[in-house]
């Protein structure tokens, strides 16, 4: 029970700070959505760091899950991201909504590898 809770309130964090991201870089039509980009490429890099500590013993499967599915998860937004890809298509912005899918996956999967192969070199 102690994990669901913990992995809630991780949650409920990285809710938060995604907020706040968002609020911070406010809301602008004409230019790439910079805030879920960056909570994105954060939770990636946090995903990575999570890999490498597992693999090296530092962190069990119940740390595993809250900084994960909590902290994690609760930052990182596939939802927005999609949407907002979908309204610079629709409004006709095409090269920003491509640049949005190539940038959020490209930096996405290269801040797991680098954060895991980091920690995988540490440890």
């Amino acid at each position: 029970m102690i994990v669901v809770l913990l992995t809630l309130a991780a949650g409920a964090v990285g809710a938060l700070l995604r907020y706040g991201a968002t609020h911070l870089a406010g809301r602008s039509r004409s230019r790439l959505p910079w805030a879920v980009f960056a909570v994105n490429a954060v939770g990636c890099a946090i995903g990575g760091t999570v890999l490498g500590l597992v693999d090296a013993g530092a962190i069990g499967p119940d740390v595993r899950l809250i900084v994960l599915g909590g902290l994690a998860g609760g930052l990182t937004t596939f939802s927005t991201w999609s949407t907002e890809t979908i309204q610079l298509a629709m409004s006709r912005r095409w090269p920003l909504a491509l640049v949005n899918v190539l940038a959020n996956l490209v930096v996405g999967v290269a801040a797991v590898v680098v954060a895991d192969l980091v920690v995988r070199a540490l440890a």
